[in-house]
C-alpha cells in the first residue's frame, strides 16, 4: 500500500554519516528546550481550564445536593407543622376515652413492654463497653416520660390528649421510612411522648432542659439547631423542632422530629457520583445566650452507621467562626442565600472548598482536594519529559555511530522533520478538542506515512464510536426511566424491585400497575437475549401491558391479548419474552397469578419455616398467537415473603464456573426474613455479586420482593 524510496533507518543512517557532531548537538539541544517548552504550555494551559471546569462542576454539584437537603428539609418541616397541628388540636379538645398507654420504664422490662416490641436495625446504640446494639421500639406505641417531680395524676388528662396522636405518628413514619429517627412532643406540663417507643432514659431526664425545647420555647417557630446527642442511643442527631400554643397564644409545649447524620449528608451519593476522596459537611451558625455566635461543623466520616468515636468517624465541631482552624477561610464568604467557591488548605492538603446554602444560617460544603484537577496536567508534563529524554538517548547514541560532519542537508531535513511533528501534534490536539474533521496531509515516502495513514482511518472511527456510545447511554436512560422510580404503597404489603443490566439495556422488565383502590398488578418479564434488542422489545411488552391491565378482564385473559398482540412482532425474528403477572388484593390478602413460562416465584412462610413455589402452566409470550393462559390463586398468610426474580439470579456462575443456584437464594431469604423488604433485597443483589465476582454479571438481574404485613 506504502511506497518507500528509501527506509527511514537509511535515511539517517546516510544524512548523520556525511554530519559533523557539532551540528547535531545543537539540534539536540534545541529540540529538547523546545519540547519542554511546549510540554509546559499544555499542561499549564490544561490545569488553567481543567481547574475552570471541575470549579464549576464541584458548585453545580454542590447546589444540586443543596437543593436535595432542602426538599428533604421542608418535607421534614411539613410533617413538624403537621404534628404541631395535632397537637394543638388534641390539645383543645376534651380529654378522649384513656386507653392502655405506656411509660419509658415500660420498655426496659419486658413484662411490662407493648407486645410488639422488637430490635430495631434504624436505632442502633451504643452499648456500655462501646458496642453497637439494636435498641428495642414498638412501632404500635409511643412512650411517655414524665419530668421530674410530676405526679401522674395531675397530668392525666394532658396524657390521655397525647396519646391521641398516635395515628399521626404512626402515618408520619410510614410516609418517611428510615429518614426519621424519633417523633415526640413535650408539655410545659411535664409530659413528653415519643415515637416510636421506647426506654432507657437517664434518671431524673427532662425534656424541658434539652436544648431542641429551649430553641422553640426561645423562638416561637420551627426552628434548626446544632448536632446533638440523643439521649437514649447515645448517636449524634439534627433536630427541628416548633412551638405549640392553646388556644389564648400561651405556649403549652413543643413538638420535634430528629433525622440521622447519615440522611443529610449524603456522603454515599456524594462520592458515587464525584471521587472517594470528596467530603461532605453541614456548616450553620446559631446564637448563644449573650449575643455571641458560634459556627458548628458536621461531618460523616464513616459510611451507612454513623458510629465511631468524635475523632475517627462521626464528629461535630462547635467553633468560633474567628478562630484559626482549616474552615476559617470559610466563614468569611457564608452569606445568607449566597453559594460559591473557595480555595484553602483542608487538613493539611490544596484543596477546593464549595458551598451552597441550606437555609439562612445552614450550608451544605463539598471538599475536593485539588489533585483532583492537577493530576492529568501533571501526567502531561511528564509524558513530554519522558519523549524529551528518550530524543536525548537518540541522539546521544547517533553521536556516537557518526563520525563525520554533518552536511547543511542534515540541518534542514531535521528542521522539516520538526514542522512536520508540530503538524502532526497539531492534528492530536485538534483531535483532543473533539474536531473530528481534522486530517494529517503530510508525505513522508517512507514508515512514518503508516503512521499518518492510520490516524487519518482511526479519527471517523472514533467520532462513530463516540456517537455509538451517546446513542446507548441516551437509550439506557430512557429504558431505566421506564422502570419503576420508587416501590409502591399497598397497605398489608411491604414490596421492593430492583433490575441490574449486564449492558447498558437489558431485556429484564419489572413494574407495579396499580389497578384499582386496594388492588395493585405485579410484572417481572425476561427477554430472550440480552442488549438493544431485547430493550425494544420489553419496552413493546411495557405499552401493550400497561394498556391491557386497566381494562376489564381476568388476569389468563389480559395476558392472552398481550401475547397475540406480541406474536404480530415477533412471528419473524423469533423472539420472545417469559413472564410473571400477579395481581394482589389488599382486603382479601389474596394473590391471582399467570405464569408465561417463567421460573416460579419462591414463597417463604417463616412461622413454618417451608419454602414452596407458585406454580402454574404457561407459554412464554410471543411463542403462539393463539395459546389461553390459566390463572391461579391462593390466600397471603401474615408475614409470608414472595421473591419474583429472573434466571439470572440463580444461572448466574462463579470463576469456578459453580451457579449460584435457588437453594443459596433461599438461604438468604430465611436468614434475613426478619428485615425490611429493601434490605433484604439489597443482601441479595449483593451477595450474588459477590458471588460472581465482577462489577457487571454475564446476564441481566432483576429481583421484586413482597412481604405480607
Amino acid at each position: 500500500m506504502f511506497g518507500y524510496h528509501i527506509k527511514l533507518r537509511w535515511k539517517y543512517f546516510t544524512i548523520l554519516f556525511i554530519a559533523s557532531l557539532l551540528p547535531m548537538l545543537l539540534v539536540a539541544v534545541v529540540s529538547d528546550r523546545g519540547s519542554y517548552r511546549l510540554g509546559k504550555a499544555i499542561s499549564d494551559k490544561t490545569m488553567q481550564e481543567l481547574s475552570e471546569t471541575v470549579n464549576r462542576e464541584i458548585v453545580t454539584v454542590t447546589q444540586n445536593y443543596a437543593t436535595i437537603v432542602q426538599r428533604e428539609k421542608a418535607s421534614v418541616e411539613f410533617a413538624l407543622g403537621i404534628i404541631t397541628r395535632e397537637a394543638e388540636l388534641a390539645l383543645a379538645s376534651p380529654p378522649p376515652e384513656p386507653r392502655k398507654v405506656y411509660f419509658a420504664e415500660d420498655f426496659d422490662d419486658p413484662a411490662t413492654a407493648p407486645v410488639d416490641i422488637m430490635e430495631s436495625p434504624i436505632h442502633e446504640m451504643y452499648g456500655d463497653d462501646g458496642s453497637i446494639q439494636m435498641k428495642k421500639v414498638s412501632f404500635m406505641e409511643p412512650n411517655f416520660v414524665l419530668a421530674p417531680g410530676v405526679d401522674h395524676h395531675t397530668v392525666q388528662a394532658q396524657i390521655d390528649q397525647l396519646s391521641s396522636l398516635t395515628p399521626t405518628f404512626r402515618m408520619i413514619l410510614n410516609q418517611f421510612g428510615e429518614e426519621i429517627y424519633w417523633l415526640y412532643v413535650g408539655l410545659e406540663q411535664g409530659v413528653h411522648a415519643a415515637y416510636p417507643g421506647h426506654g432507657g432514659y437517664p434518671d431524673k431526664w427532662d425534656h424541658r432542659d434539652r436544648p431542641w425545647y429551649q430553641w422553640a420555647k426561645s423562638r416561637g417557630n420551627v426552628h434548626w439547631g446544632p448536632p446533638i446527642v440523643d439521649a437514649t442511643t447515645k448517636r449524634l442527631i439534627l433536630t427541628a423542632s416548633s412551638a405549640i400554643f392553646d388556644r389564648e397564644g400561651v405556649l403549652a409545649g413543643v413538638a420535634g422530629i430528629d433525622l440521622m447524620i447519615p440522611t443529610i449528608l449524603l456522603q454515599k451519593e456524594v462520592r458515587s457520583s464525584l471521587s472517594n476522596s470528596v467530603q461532605s459537611f453541614l456548616v450553620g451558625r446559631e446564637s448563644m445566650p449573650g449575643g455571641q455566635t458560634i459556627g458548628w461543623i458536621l461531618s460523616q466520616t464513616r459510611d451507612n452507621t454513623g458510629f465511631g468515636t468524635r475523632e475517627e468517624k462521626l464528629q461535630a465541631l462547635k467553633i468560633l467562626p474567628q478562630e484559626e482552624n482549616d474552615f476559617a477561610p470559610l466563614w468569611p464568604h457564608l452569606a445568607p442565600g449566597s453559594s460559591g467557591s473557595v480555595e484553602m488548605v483542608f487538613r493539611g492538603v490544596d484543596s477546593l472548598c464549595s458551598f451552597a446554602p441550606i437555609s439562612e444560617e445552614m450550608y451544605f460544603v463539598l471538599i475536593a482536594p485539588k489533585s483532583l484537577v492537577t493530576r492529568l496536567p501533571e501526567e502531561v508534563g511528564a509524558s513530554f519529559e519522558q519523549f524529551a529524554r528518550g530524543q536525548d538517548v537518540i541522539f546521544l547514541v547517533a553521536m556516537g555511530v557518526v563520525l563525520l560532519l554533518a552536511a547543511i542537508i542534515a540541518f534542514l531535513v531535521s528542521r522539516s522533520n520538526t514542522k512536520n511533528v508540530i503538524s502532526m501534534v497539531g492534528g492530536f490536539k485538534k483531535l483532543e478538542q473533539g474536531d473530528f474533521s481534522v486530517r494529517l496531509a503530510i508525505r513522508y515516502d517512507d514508515e512514518r506515512d503508516m503512521v499518518i495513514h492510520t490516524f487519518n482511518q482511526i479519527v471517523p472511527k472514533l467520532e462513530d464510536q463516540l456517537r455509538m456510545s451517546k446513542e446507548l447511554a441516551f437509550a439506557k436512560e430512557v429504558q431505566q426511566s421506564l422502570l419503576p422510580h420508587k416501590n409502591p404503597q399497598l397497605t398489608g404489603y411491604e414490596i421492593a424491585g430492583q433490575s441490574i443490566y449486564c449492558e447498558e439495556t437489558g431485556g429484564d422488565y419489572y413494574d407495579f400497575i396499580p389497578i384499582d383502590q386496594g388492588r395493585l398488578a405485579i410484572v417481572v418479564g425476561d427477554v430472550s437475549g440480552h442488549g438493544v434488542s431485547s430493550a425494544l422489545l420489553m419496552a413493546t411488552v411495557r405499552a401493550q401491558l400497561m394498556q391491557r391491565v386497566l381494562l376489564d378482564g381476568s388476569s389468563a385473559k389480559k395476558l392472552d391479548d398481550v401475547n397475540k398482540q406480541l406474536c404480530r412482532d415477533t412471528e419473524e425474528n423469533g423472539n420472545f419474552m417469559t413472564m410473571f403477572y400477579a395481581e394482589i388484593d389488599s382486603d382479601q390478602k389474596e394473590m391471582v397469578w399467570v405464569r408465561a413460562g417463567h421460573d416460579p416465584p419462591i414463597l417463604y412462610d417463616p412461622r413454618l419455616d417451608q419454602f414452596r413455589e407458585l406454580k402454574g402452566e404457561g407459554l412464554a409470550l410471543g411463542v403462539f398467537a393463539e395459546y389461553e393462559y390459566e390463572q391461579y390463586c391462593d390466600t397471603l398468610s401474615p408475614g409470608e415473603i414472595i421473591c419474583i426474580p429472573t434466571d439470572g439470579i440463580w444461572e448466574i456462575t462463579n470463576p469456578a464456573g459453580e451457579m449460584f443456584g435457588k437453594d443459596r437464594l433461599k438461604a438468604i431469604i430465611r436468614e434475613n426474613s426478619q428485615v425490611t423488604v429493601d434490605e433484604l433485597l439489597s443482601t441479595i443483589i449483593t451477595q450474588v455479586k459477590s458471588f460472581c465476582a465482577a462489577d457487571k454479571p454475564d446476564d441481566d438481574i432483576t429481583l421484586v420482593v413482597i412481604r405480607v404485613l
